[in-house]
């Protein structure tokens, strides 16, 4: 969805459901034609608190205030795993959800849900569970940006982008696994 503004974001996702059986990503201008769909567990959604708010008809201080709930009712309500992204993101299938306290304020700009979702892509195209992309792929992107020398100001996306690797580094020498 990212970039696709008036595109056939709905066409693509109609497409991804009927006629393959691929997990996927749903992200950015994707998310204003989901409204009637179930993904069936495939699909990960990544809306902020402001896409929340569209999607679930409550406001944004109210998706604030009750994250995790609404985080899984959303979940249920689409089928999908929803990372509801904010300072601290939750990520969640209906039945379990997990918190990502990792990032820093560098994040809170264009682009980082770009990188967000390229993350969880590439996760999901290794064998990665929905659920596990979308916890793992915060996870990734908040420490990433964490590790990253360029300051709050100043960085940009490609900034964050280029400390996944070291992050990928970390994970793999502290023998940790997402999976």
């Amino acid at each position: 969805g990212m970039g696709m503004d008036e595109g056939d974001a709905r066409g693509y996702i109609e497409y991804l459901l009927n006629e393959t059986d691929l997990n996927f990503a749903v992200d950015a201008d994707a998310l204003r034609y989901i409204q009637g769909l179930n993904f069936g567990g495939r699909a990960v959604i990544t809306p902020h608190v402001g896409e929340m708010s569209r999607l679930s008809g409550r406001s944004v201080d109210d998706v604030k205030a009750n994250s995790i709930e609404i985080a899984v009712e959303e979940s249920v309500k689409r089928g999908a795993v929803v990372v509801l992204k904010n300072h601290v993101s939750y990520i969640t299938d209906g039945s379990v959800v997990y918190k990502n306290e990792t990032g820093t304020p560098s994040l809170a700009k264009g682009g980082s849900g770009d990188v967000l979702s390229g993350i969880i892509c590439g996760l999901l195209a290794q064998g990665f569970s929905p659920i596990d992309a979308g916890r793992c792929g915060s996870y990734i992107l908040g420490r990433a940006s964490e590790i990253s020398t360029a300051s709050e100001y100043s960085s940009l996306p490609d900034d964050v982008l280029r400390m996944v690797g070291g992050v990928v580094d970390e994970l793999c020498a502290s023998n940790l696994k997402c999976k």
